[in-house]
């Protein structure tokens, strides 16, 4: 009955022993499968760590540009105004160059309608100095001959109702 009771001790042992190797062999394989993740993981972290680095270089970078281009934003917006003072300087000497062109357009027209006017005035002494009318379709021009008291104007003629009307 000892040897029994030992047997039985000695296979329950076996067992236990057993179900502990395949237990630590289990753990073992475990442990190796968390390894392996782990070194996974390390490698998927390492490779992370990189991409921030270069994010981080490019963020650097990109900050860098969008500074560059405030600077190049502020340099033509000041550029951009100066071409607008200049600009609105042409617009207004553009304008005071119209007035002025203007203002010589209706002198000259006004010289031009003076100096029809002193033709005419020319034309009415040259014939007073010499005597001599010349008769218009519908009127009836009476010959002045001038005088040092006369100051008529060179035509006059006869109207419809008889009376003189003088030019």
């Amino acid at each position: 009955m000892l040897q029994n009771h030992t047997r039985e001790q000695e296979q329950r042992l076996r067992q236990e022993r057993a179900a502990h190797v395949s237990e630590v062999a289990n753990l073992r394989a475990h442990v190796s499968q968390l390894q392996v993740q782990s070194n996974v993981k390390d490698a998927e972290l390492l490779s992370v760590h990189h991409q921030n680095e270069r994010l981080e270089t490019d963020k650097t970078s990109l900050e860098k540009e969008i500074d560059d281009a405030k600077e190049e934003n502020a340099s033509l917006l000041a550029e951009v105004e100066a071409l607008n003072k200049v600009i609105v300087k042409n617009a207004k000497d553009a304008e005071e160059e119209r007035n002025k062109l203007e203002a010589a357009s209706l002198e000259a027209r006004t010289l031009k309608e003076n100096m029809k006017d002193a033709r005419r005035l020319m034309k009415k002494a040259t014939f007073l100095l010499k005597g001599v009318c010349v008769p218009d379709a519908d009127a009836k021009f009476v010959v002045v001959h001038p005088t040092a008291a006369d100051t008529t104007p060179l035509r006059r003629w006869e109207t419809q109702d008889g009376a003189y009307e003088v030019t």
